[in-house]
């Protein structure tokens, strides 16, 4: 788990693969989530977690678990991206 400082409702968990040739594991939907703004509880569209594959890095930390909402991938937010949009920046940064 990363020392930076989230919600509580959050957790912010890194993978680092270090040279390692282990996928990061999982799978990822899209779906819809709620925030809580200024307008009251609202419906966003969300990246979920849809599948963890067995033996990934993913699984092996225990971290992460299936429906589990991805927020952010290497401190970019995804809000308002799409599924191909976060499937590209985490391919990108999985080297």
């Amino acid at each position: 788990i990363d020392v930076d400082i989230v919600p509580e409702a959050h957790r912010r968990v890194r993978l680092c693969k270090h040279g390692q040739e282990r996928p990061l594991g999982f799978y990822i939907r899209d779906g819809t989530s709620v925030r809580v703004t200024e307008r009251g509880v609202v419906k966003v569209s969300g990246i979920f977690i849809s599948r963890l594959v067995d033996g990934g890095l993913a699984e092996s930390t225990g971290l992460l678990g299936v429906n589990d909402e991805v927020l952010e991938v290497n401190g970019i937010e995804v809000l308002g991206k799409t599924l191909d949009q976060v499937t590209d920046m985490m391919v990108a940064n999985a080297h």
